[in-house]
């Protein structure tokens, strides 16, 4: 074979490159709200962790209920009371919102952190999950808004 025409080899591993390539933006595409959310809840148990020391079991499962309770009561509001079907975005333009959600990231476990040093332990466990949860599901659209306009 000539040095300029691919040989067979090399087209296989082209093709599974470019086969894994569109795998990984799928995953992104699907999966990059879910990870933002999940590193952002780890953070705030890890800051009230910090301000409050180690939390009891109880604790940890009232941790727990305050981010679902948030979550749900969020979702109840965004979508009328469940009466309004909730929509998607682009797959591109919910990556991008994703990449720059540091923002919405930085004040839900800010808020986490206030409510740590305020309410101390006990209350704060639930309390700070649950407005980690709800600040970060109303901030972070501002992220994809954003990324909206930008992707046109």
């Amino acid at each position: 074979m000539s040095a300029g025409r691919p040989t067979p080899d090399r087209e296989s591993r082209s093709s599974v490159l470019h086969v894994y390539a569109g795998e990984v933006r799928a995953s992104l595409g699907t999966n990059a709200s879910a990870f933002a959310y999940s590193v952002m809840i780890t953070a705030t148990y890890g800051v009230l962790t910090t301000i409050l020391g180690a939390s009891t079991v109880l604790e940890t499962f009232t941790f727990l209920v305050g981010a679902a309770t948030g979550f749900t009561l969020t979702e109840a509001v965004a979508s009328r009371g469940f009466r309004v079907r909730m929509r998607g975005e682009r797959p591109d333009v919910v990556v991008l919102g994703s990449a720059i959600s540091y923002p919405s990231t930085l004040l839900a476990v800010g808020v986490a952190a206030l409510a740590g040093e305020v309410l101390g332990t006990g209350v704060a466990w639930p309390a700070g999950s649950f407005l980690a949860t709800t600040s970060s599901c109303w901030s972070a659209p501002s992220s994809s808004f954003w990324a909206g306009v930008r992707r046109g």
